[in-house]
């Protein structure tokens, strides 16, 4: 029975991964009257079943969900809109300087033979026209730098874009966008008009100059976590797209009674026990790694996790008993310390019965056929605190001399908007960056309870220069240290030595 319930979520997953788009594509979309859209007086487009058969998503309207569609996937680009006239069974008109910036958030909804338009003041129903007076954004070439999973999809909803509004879009994939736009600006080449960032690039980045501050992107339903990432100096210099959070994976077929979600590192080192002596490796990680030392050492008390001037200390309490429990933890032969193409390796053969891994994994583990299941991480019940995953933002960046800023704009506006992001997140296993999009996708994801719960308190990649100083610095050591070649004061003192000069020198 177990076995059956557990490729039974698995299976729901796999057939609703590609978004919740396609949960209603088997509901016949209602036979609608025409709607008539024009700009600037001339009428651009009529709306009717046909054109919305297979572009309708879920969204948030009156207060429940229904089946629609934003404004910015079917009216032209503009730089600015001063009015929208709406023609329902009354006249609305609409003006307001930042209208082009929200038109992501006017939903259209198909009704009983007509539209009903919801938008951040109220709604329009029986909407039979409508009419938006403004400056048109010209049709230029765009260049988009991509990286990290799910390239394909994100190409498709680039190019879904493009067709959207007549583009001609140029999407690369590029491995280390951050050397690879430093490399190009320092040559005097033509940097690309968007690219992917993660949070640590952002120091070297907007030390060289090499981005612009994107602070019109700051919006309500943005999380806090997502805009904390990618602010730097009291800016933000990226638009949150997405992020991934460290989980707790385990194998179904060894631990068949589940892991209970209030987990303790007491009962992790109870279970890890009893399948010792079952004469599987318990756990598997690496710990040679800063980036899975962090919710260690959060969970031993380092908050906040930088100074308050941006600077770092490792020489302290904390990261010295969370190096020394990993120590504990290997000592018992519980814990095995590989990188991760040996832990996945063994996960997969059903060696390892638990190892720590992001969200990133689940559609590789799906896909390999592995039997598994996702719990967050424990709390340390020593001192209350949880060890709190490390979640990772990508972004969206707009390159300082890039040929086409406020087209790459309202390109990333589509991409953070909430088709895209239940689209892309479901079919990938992403977080949505959108608050908005995590109501819409908790019905299609199996691992919702455990991903919400690990978002809720995570801590996030910090956007300073010390953590990557900390990151390089602890890659080096913590192999010393874990291997015994030096204590863990030593390996400490050396560190923060290291961390000290680095931080110290303006580069």
């Amino acid at each position: 029975m177990e076995r059956k319930v557990i490729m039974l979520k698995r299976d729901i997953f796999k057939n609703l991964c590609h978004g919740l788009l396609f949960l209603f594509l088997s509901i016949p979309v209602l036979e609608i009257h025409s709607l008539e859209i024009s700009v600037n007086g001339r009428i651009v487009r009529r709306i009717d079943d046909s054109f919305l058969k297979d572009k309708l998503y879920l969204v948030s309207a009156g207060g429940s969900l229904s089946r629609g569609i934003s404004l910015d996937e079917i009216i032209p680009l503009f730089v600015s809109i001063y009015r929208i006239e709406l023609q329902g069974d009354s006249l609305q008109s609409l003006e307001q300087e930042d209208l082009s910036d929200q038109i992501s958030s006017f939903y259209l909804v198909p009704a009983d033979k007509d539209f009903t338009l919801y938008h951040p003041r109220g709604k329009v129903e029986g909407l039979k026209s409508l009419s938006i007076y403004g400056e048109e954004l010209a049709e230029k070439p765009l260049e988009v730098w991509v990286s990290w999973e799910g390239v394909p999809l994100l190409k498709k909803e680039i190019a879904r874009f493009a067709d959207l509004h007549g583009l001609s879009i140029k999407i690369l994939e590029v491995p280390s966008t951050d050397s690879k736009l430093l490399s190009v600006l320092r040559g005097g080449g033509a940097p690309p008009d968007a690219v992917m960032i993660q949070a640590d690039y952002v120091p070297t980045l907007v030390s060289a100059g090499a981005i612009q501050n994107v602070d019109f992107f700051l919006s309500d339903s943005l999380t806090e976590k997502g805009v904390e990432s990618f602010t730097l100096e009291g800016r933000i210099w990226a638009a949150p797209f997405y992020f991934d959070s460290q989980l707790l994976f385990y194998n179904t077929q060894i631990i068949k009674e589940g892991i209970p979600f209030n987990l303790t590192l007491q009962d992790l080192e109870i279970l890890s026990e009893k399948l010792k002596t079952r004469g599987v490796i318990p756990l598997c990680w690496n710990a040679y790694s800063a980036y899975w030392l962090v919710p260690f050492q959060v969970s031993f008390g380092k908050i906040p996790f930088l100074e308050p001037e941006g600077g770092i200390r490792i020489d302290d309490l904390p990261t010295n008993q969370a190096i020394s429990y990993l120590l504990y933890l290997t000592d018992r032969g519980y814990l095995s310390v590989m990188e991760r193409d040996a832990m996945i390796s063994e996960f997969a053969a059903g060696n390892v019965a638990m190892i720590l891994s992001g969200s990133y994994s689940i559609p590789q583990f799906m896909e390999l056929g592995i039997p598994f299941d996702v719990v967050p991480y424990p709390k340390n019940q020593r001192t209350g605190f949880q060890v709190s995953p490390l979640l990772d933002f990508k972004a969206f960046a707009i390159p300082r001399k890039a040929r086409n800023p406020l087209l790459a704009r309202r390109l990333i506006q589509y991409l953070t908007g909430v088709g895209v992001q239940q689209r892309f997140t479901a079919a990938v296993s992403k977080l949505p960056a959108d608050e908005r999009a995590w109501e819409m996708i908790q019905e299609s994801n199996p691992y919702y309870e455990a991903l919400r719960h690990s978002a809720d308190y995570g801590v996030v990649v910090p956007p300073q220069r010390s953590y990557q100083v900390f990151k390089g610095t602890m890659w080096k050591l913590l192999r010393f240290a874990l291997e015994r070649q030096l204590s863990v004061e030593e390996t400490l003192k050396q560190g923060q030595s290291v961390i000290d000069a680095n931080l110290q020198d303006p580069r």
